[in-house]
């Protein structure tokens, strides 16, 4: 009877599971995982807890080993006649001279411009060199094979093992409630970065950190690829497709024995786009009358009181809730160049979005003008909205009249002034003349 009620709970958690992963906005996310059979030869067996957290987060999973015997080998590949076959694919550390016969760093590249999502893990060993000139090409620049994360001031006297109370840069990726007192981090690697606006720090090496080629002996500026907190050891990168990549520099987190499971989750859940999501409900732009809305009515002028107003939503991991709390959103009024640029207020819940909005007068200026919402900040996704219409001059019967305009008033007074005066003087001119003097012409 109890293996029957715990049987009907098991199918119970899966199909809640299911429904959860079906929900997503990413419900056809199929993830592949790619190993090194000759680095984790048992990795099925040694990544059980990181396996179960996929399978619960993504609908569909594969893991395939590279580097094994032509008889066990597999086919790898990203892309089918030209499709896309996953949603998200997660590297680890590889010896192997190429990933598959049917990937390059070409093949990355693309992947990642077609929407595709990339978690890739990194050792003290290298980066494979296909993964490695695609990290480049992000702005992602690992250490090379020999290098070695060393650091004096910590317990070990040399490399690295585990970092304590490591300080996080990005709550959006890694919340404030994530606590992690000790993070392994043995046989890792840092990673040097570009100046790239799209990629993202998540944890910076200590400042008494440094990376060193062992096989040069002496620590000289020739080998050592970073020194302080100019490494970076977990980095994210998001393109302005919203496809997301991030590079940790060691596996020590995801092998059972030192498991972070609070961690992992929340590094997978943004790099797979279940966390930091957001999206654009719906955008609206009204004219406004004495304080009234007329919603019909979009044929703007100069000078004209418009109210615009943008609802935004975010991904909570099972459905889309309104995105509040929000102080930093703009929009600008452009032409060519931003006429206003007005921080959005919030005002209110629609629905399932947060609602921001703003009213403002139109500038002394026709043409073409464009609202413009340019939302990119960092762990989240990117949110782009345009809408371009025609502002017209007054027309003829629309200018004030001269008796409206108080400036006017003095040369309107003249003018009448200088008619009333003209008036008196031809009235005066006509009747105010000499009598007529008759004179009588004598006769002699």
């Amino acid at each position: 009877m109890f293996g029957s009620i715990r049987s009907i709970a098991l199918l119970l958690v899966v199909l809640v599971l299911q429904v959860v992963a079906l929900t997503s906005p990413l419900a056809n996310s199929r993830t592949l995982v790619i190993y090194d059979s000759k680095v984790s030869e048992n990795f099925k067996e040694t990544h059980v807890q990181l396996l179960n957290l996929l399978s619960s987060s993504t609908s569909g999973l594969q893991v395939k080993a590279i580097n094994t015997d032509e008889e066990t080998k597999e086919t790898v590949e990203l892309f089918r006649n030209g499709y896309r076959l996953y949603q998200n694919v997660m590297i680890f550390p590889t010896r192997a001279k190429e990933l598959s016969a049917e990937i390059s760093s070409e093949d990355l590249l693309k992947f990642s411009n077609d929407g595709g999502d990339f978690f890739i893990i990194s050792n003290q060993d290298g980066t494979q060199t296909d993964v490695a000139l695609f990290l480049n090409e992000l702005g992602i620049y690992p250490s090379p094979k020999g290098y070695r994360l060393i650091d004096y001031h910590e317990e070990s006297k040399a490399s690295i093992e585990s970092i304590t109370s490591p300080q996080f840069l990005n709550n959006a990726i890694v919340p404030e409630s994530t606590v992690v007192s000790k993070l392994p981090y043995s046989e890792g690697a840092s990673a040097l970065l570009s100046n790239s606006e799209y990629l993202i720090p998540v944890l910076k090496a200590s400042k008494t950190s440094f990376s060193h080629n062992v096989d040069e002996g002496l620590v000289h500026s020739s080998s050592t690829w970073h020194v302080g907190s100019q490494g970076f050891l977990i980095v994210g990168f998001q393109g302005l497709n919203n496809a997301r990549v991030t590079w940790i520099g060691s596996e020590s987190i995801f092998s059972d024995d030192s498991f972070d499971a609070e961690l992992v989750a929340s590094l997978i859940n943004w790099t797979f786009q279940i966390t930091g999501l957001i999206k654009t409900e719906f955008v609206n732009h009204y004219k406004l009358v004495d304080g009234e809305v007329l919603e019909n009515d979009t044929n703007y002028k100069i000078k004209d009181t418009s109210r615009y107003e943008i609802g935004i939503s975010q991904w909570d991991g099972a459905k889309w809730i309104p995105f509040e709390g929000v102080e930093d959103i703009q929009l600008e009024f452009v032409m060519l160049d931003p006429y206003y640029r007005l921080n959005l207020a919030s005002s209110g819940v629609r629905g399932s979005a947060a609602v921001y909005s703003v009213d403002f007068q139109i500038p002394d200026q026709h043409g073409m003008f464009t609202y413009k919402v340019d939302y990119k900040r960092p762990g989240y996704s990117f949110i782009e909205e345009d809408i371009v219409v025609p502002i017209r001059h007054l027309a003829n019967d629309e200018y004030p009249r001269s008796w409206e305009i108080p400036n006017a008033w003095v040369y309107l007074s003249s003018a009448l002034t200088v008619m009333i005066a003209w008036f008196f003087f031809v009235v005066f001119f006509i009747y105010s003349g000499k009598d007529a003097v008759t004179s009588e012409k004598k006769s002699k």
